[in-house]
Order: C-alpha cells, then structure tokens, then sequence
C-alpha cells in the first residue's frame, strides 16, 4: 500500500479542518460585509447564519471522524471497532443535514400566470420544466 497517499490525504483532511474551522467560526462577519453589497444576506442574515453554521459544524464533525479514520490506517491497524462507530456518526450527520438544514424535501408549485412551468424546489435551488397543460385530477402532462 502507498503510503504518501494515506498521508497526502490525511494532510488535506487536517487542512479542510482547520480551515473549515475559522470559517464556521467567521460566518457572521463575512456574512456582515456580503450584507453590504447583497440584499439578500442582510435580510435573511440570522436564518443564513444559522443554516451555514449548523451545515459548517455538521461537515466539521464528518471530517473530523475521518481524520480520526485516517489515523488508524496510517497506525496499520484500519479493522478497529472505533471506525465502524465513526461511520455511523458520519451517516447520522449527513442524514441530519440533508434532513434538517436543507430543509423541505421537494416543494412543487405550478405556475398558471401565461408561462407553463412546472417549478420543483429542493434546497433553494430551482429547476423550471415545461408542461403542456393539467390533466383531469390535477395531474401535470409534462412535454418532451
């Protein structure tokens, strides 16, 4: 096994979390001065603090556990107990992030002002898809 692998990767994991340390830590400061030249972080300041914050210690604690998982690999001993334990950590995190701060699942909405689209929202993102018209029982035809 290639050693300078393991320890480049283990490397860039202790930079990502350092790094991504200051940053959650920073969050309301730079979120102040983009404030400053974007509407939309000063009226939405606390909520996006707050969903950037809680992301932020979420991928924290998930680098963290690989961090720790990388050290017993270069330890030679990657087969331990404390790595199974730190997977279903990691699994509960993204699973509480994608769940909780994400926020809706998939909010749908159709839009009857003269533009046929049918919008799906996931995680502030939106994808607009063109329809044809409704259906009987207010199912949507989408065109191809």
């Amino acid at each position: 096994m290639d050693n300078r692998l393991i320890k480049f990767t283990k490397w860039l994991l202790d930079i990502m979390f350092y790094v991504g340390a200051v940053l959650t830590v920073m969050i309301p400061w730079l979120f102040r001065i983009f404030g400053r030249y974007m509407e939309t972080f000063r009226k939405y300041y606390v909520a996006q603090c707050l969903v950037y914050m809680i992301s932020g210690v979420l991928c924290l604690k998930i680098v963290y556990e690989l961090r720790k998982m990388f050290r017993t690999i270069l330890d030679g001993d990657a087969f331990v107990e404390a790595n199974a334990r730190s997977l279903k950590l990691m699994s509960k995190c993204s699973f509480f992030y994608i769940g909780a701060v994400c926020g809706e699942t998939a909010t749908v909405a159709y839009t009857g002002y003269g533009g046929d689209t049918y919008r799906v929202c996931h995680c502030g993102l939106v994808q607009h898809y063109p329809v044809s018209g409704i259906r009987e029982g207010g199912s949507v035809q989408t065109r191809e």
